[in-house]
């Protein structure tokens, strides 16, 4: 009998996202712009990643929290064809309204809500002990959530207690990067086989300003077989894994809605990895994932599957057969 391959499980933010577009000057206090374009969807670090699991036909659990309320509510619905395994909270669920301007950029509003509610006791919520070798847990979105990320040392111990590798994407902190919040960080990545940041992320960390030596600076401080992965918009992404050092370009995109780019590169990442891929396979998978969707201003067609044969010939380029039959 053949053994399972690894899966993996999302832990961290969810909450409401509002996207409005496209923005050329920040307009005058008083005034009313009207948008062009605007959408509702389920959003957050965490729920962008288990949708792009969802996107791509493969198995995904998510944990996480919502407020009490017809939101929250309305988040569940939003991921059932994942193994969602969501807790309430009487606060009310976060939103975020993004607003995406003329140069690509977004600029992000996000209210308190529920996410300062979440702690280890809702991470750990739904968490079985890993089945398989290299089942993998994804921790996202700390700098959201306070309560949770005053336990994460704890947390990554119990995570990787239960059998599980852990990959970590930080986010930026509110706050910046200070000498705390470095040290801070530096302190959790060593529990990491995959550390999934950006490059502003990665120099901000490191507190250097070139990107190539804030890589070698953070990777000194992890297990000589995880993998560093920094991503790079536009051009692509860098990974180091030992003495490998690879590099992959993104395909070239109109970019429409930038949001979540990101966390779908995580997820394509990750996916690939789990099936076997090798890390430059990878790397083009998570980059090919997220170049589809920022060309795309509506998320909704994405779910359609049509998806899982973009990453899917990424990673496995003699493979004909997609994973995604629904």
């Amino acid at each position: 009998m053949s053994r399972p391959r690894p899966s993996l499980t999302v832990i961290g933010d969810v909450n409401v996202d509002i996207t409005m577009g496209t923005l050329g000057d920040w307009p005058a206090i008083g005034t009313e712009t009207v948008m062009d374009t605007h959408d509702l969807r389920p959003g957050g670090s965490a729920g962008n990643s288990a949708l792009a699991m969802q996107y791509l036909g493969s198995d995904c659990t998510l944990i996480s929290l919502v407020g009490d309320n017809h939101f929250g509510n309305w988040l569940v619905g939003c991921f059932e064809h994942c193994d969602a395994r969501f807790s309430f909270c009487d606060a009310p669920t976060t939103l975020s309204v993004c607003l995406s301007h003329s140069c690509s950029e977004r600029t992000i509003f996000t209210t308190r809500g529920h996410l300062e509610r979440m702690d280890r006791s809702h991470a750990l919520n739904g968490l079985e002990p890993a089945r398989s070798p290299g089942d993998t847990a994804l921790l996202t979105g700390a700098f959201l959530l306070p309560l949770l990320r005053a336990e994460y040392g704890v947390l990554l111990r119990e995570i990787r207690a239960a059998g599980y590798e852990i990959a970590i994407d930080t986010g930026w902190p509110s706050g910046g990067w200070t000498p705390e919040n470095r040290a801070e960080v530096l302190e959790w990545i060593p529990h990491c086989t995959h550390l999934l940041i950006n490059e502003s992320e990665a120099t901000g960390l490191a507190g250097l300003a070139d990107p190539a030596a804030a890589a070698e600076h953070i990777y000194r401080h992890m297990a000589e077989s995880s993998c560093l992965v920094i991503k790079q918009g536009k051009r692509g992404a860098t990974a180091l894994r030992g003495g490998e050092l690879v590099r992959t370009a993104a395909q070239a995109v109109e970019v429409r809605d930038s949001i979540g780019a990101g966390d779908t590169f995580n997820a394509a990442y990750l996916d690939a990895w789990l099936h076997g891929a090798d890390l430059e396979a990878a790397l083009e998978t998570g980059c090919m994932l997220a170049s589809t969707v920022i060309s795309r201003r509506s998320r909704s067609a994405i779910a359609t599957g049509e998806m899982s044969g973009i990453a899917y010939r990424a990673a496995f380029p003699g493979e004909t057969t997609m994973r995604m039959e629904k």
